[in-house]
């Protein structure tokens, strides 16, 4: 009767044993399972983007990268060089939908007048300019506080504008960005930190 007390003690022993301690493998088999289920989580995540994308009116796969351009502003540094009274500069600052400086390629039209204020009866004729994509490229400045297109737009000698900085100053610039059929225009003067989307 002893000897039957023990063996069932060691069995009761040796299958608890078993029981609270449980093998590599098992912590193993979770972990693929738990993996398993996120696969599938983002397969489907994968299946509605696919989706939305295929959804999109996206004439080419390029488009998908040039509408990161949320809009454009004129820089605070536009005017008439303060050097050379002849020459206006006009500064575009493209972003994107942080209001981040973003880089960008295509036609760029620049049309600047200066208001009369009534203080002339003939008020200077508006100059228009427009940047090719090569030009464009080449406007392109870059410094420690940002980046910038800095254009130099050569002006005819008229006594109706100032002669340095941009008061009564009214530019308007309109960007087509290459690839994608839209423009964005900004305008000075305008708002602080504005600038306007398509």
């Amino acid at each position: 009767m002893a000897g039957g007390a023990v063996a069932i003690g060691l069995c009761l022993g040796g299958c608890r044993g078993t029981v609270l301690s449980p093998s590599l493998n098992d912590s193993l088999r979770r972990e693929i399972a738990q993996k398993d289920v996120e696969i599938l989580a983002l397969k489907a995540r994968v299946g509605e983007l696919e989706t939305a994308v295929a959804s999109m009116p996206v004439a080419s796969v390029d488009d998908l990268e040039v509408p990161r351009v949320a809009g454009i502003r004129i820089g605070s540094r536009t005017g008439i060089d303060p050097d050379h009274p002849d020459i206006l500069r006009v500064w575009i600052e493209p972003f994107d939908g942080r209001e981040r400086f973003i880089q960008v390629s295509g036609m760029i039209s620049i049309r600047a007048s200066w208001d009369a204020g009534g203080q002339a009866e003939n008020p200077a004729s508006p100059i228009e300019v427009q940047f090719g994509p090569a030009q464009v490229r080449e406007a392109w400045r870059g410094g420690p506080f940002g980046g910038a297109y800095a254009f130099k737009i050569p002006l005819q000698p008229d006594a109706t504008r100032p002669q340095s900085g941009n008061r009564s100053l009214r530019v308007e610039v309109t960007l087509a960005p290459q690839g994608v059929n839209r423009t964005l225009t900004a305008t000075l003067p305008d708002e602080p930190q504005k600038g306007s989307t398509p």
